[in-house]
Formats: C-alpha cells, sequence, structure tokens
C-alpha cells in the first residue's frame, strides 16, 4: 500500500511543470531544490500514515479480517515456517 501511495504521489510530482523543468534546467544534486519536492514528500508520508491507519482500524474492528490476516501469515506467507527456521528447528510435516 505505501508503495504504490509513493508511486502515485511520484506520479503528481511529474505533472507539476515547476518540477519538470529542474531537471531539464540543472543536474540530478539541484532536484532537491524543487519548489514543492519537499511538501509532495510530506504529503506522500502523510498519505501512507492515513492508509495504514486505515487498514489497522479495519483490522481491529473485524475479527473476519484478522482470521483472514493470520490465513495469510500462516499459509502463503510461511510465517510458521520462518519462525521456526529463525528457532533453528526443522520444518514439521504434519501428515
Amino acid at each position: 500500500a505505501t508503495t504504490r501511495l509513493l508511486s502515485k504521489r511520484r506520479g503528481a510530482v511529474f505533472q507539476r511543470p515547476a518540477n519538470r523543468a529542474v531537471p531539464r534546467a540543472h543536474g540530478a544534486r539541484t532536484s532537491d531544490n524543487s519548489p514543492t519536492l519537499s511538501s509532495e514528500i510530506m504529503s506522500a508520508i502523510m498519505d501512507a500514515l492515513a492508509a495504514h491507519n486505515t487498514m489497522s482500524n479495519q483490522a481491529l474492528e473485524s475479527v473476519r479480517v484478522r482470521e483472514d490476516l493470520k490465513d495469510v501469515l500462516l499459509g502463503p506467507a510461511e510465517l510458521y515456517e520462518a519462525l521456526r527456521a529463525k528457532a533453528g528447528q526443522p520444518p514439521r510435516v504434519l501428515w
């Protein structure tokens, strides 16, 4: 989610004529002098925080969301296996 938000924000930065003019007129080192880059970065951080807060609230308020997260973590994400490997124990085969 964060990557998607940052990518969207990156697109917004490219849309501003003032930001597009900076690379043409100057090198990469002077791009940090873009008139709106700092505010765009701050906006991207705030958007990411809002998205994470929304997702966290959904998980806190919904048993189904928590169960789905658990299913993903124990299934495709292989959390159990990763924890056993980190503890130096071989994965258990349940048959």
